[in-house]
């Protein structure tokens, strides 16, 4: 099967993500209290070897870490909804 960029699409990612997300205003005590739980999840060996059977590539980080990612994504996802004219129907 050719990739992306053989298929003509030169610097094509579409990577699909998983994590926890919590309503505006969380007492930050609970947003680390979170991280931190989910963190020692995503460490221990059991559920890395499932993860990785599943395609998963586990990649645990700070809360600020996956805000920014998710401002990134919407963004690249914006931009290109904008570009083709696409709406919802």
């Amino acid at each position: 099967m050719p990739t992306a960029a053989q298929s003509g699409l030169p610097g094509f990612e579409a990577v699909q993500y998983y994590g926890l997300a919590a309503p505006a205003g969380t007492p930050r005590a609970i947003i680390e209290r979170l991280n931190k739980e989910l963190r020692t999840i995503l460490a221990s060996d059991e559920m890395r070897k499932r993860l990785t059977a599943d395609g998963s590539d586990p990649a645990p980080g700070t809360p600020e870490e996956y805000a920014a990612n998710i401002k990134r994504e919407e963004a690249k996802w914006a931009t290109l909804v904008q570009k083709l004219g696409l709406k919802i129907e």
